[in-house]
């Protein structure tokens, strides 16, 4: 099936810290919800960032975790957004 057929679930964006601290107030401003992050370090990519965000319609900031910061190749001052994909006109 071609890509513009596709409807994603969630939406990960890779942020400093600088642009996530915008995103976050943008996304507050627009939904009056404060953003929290659900982390452990562990399994990122699998709970933090995919999980989540379709279990609890919330975003999610990870840190990211041994296989997916190397897999994603983040850089050290980078981190994971994570956004039902519910929130995409909010972007």
């Amino acid at each position: 099936m071609p890509e513009k057929y596709y409807k994603p679930d969630v939406i990960i964006k890779i942020s400093n810290p600088h642009e996530l601290m915008l995103r976050v107030r943008e996304l507050t401003a627009i939904t009056g919800d404060s953003i929290g992050g659900y982390m452990s370090g562990v399994v990122a990519m699998c709970s933090e960032c995919t999980a989540y965000p379709i279990l609890t319609s919330k975003p999610n900031i990870s840190v990211g975790c041994t296989g997916s910061r190397p897999g994603a190749e983040l850089k050290v001052n980078e981190l994971f957004f994570a956004l039902p994909a519910s929130y995409i006109s909010c972007l």
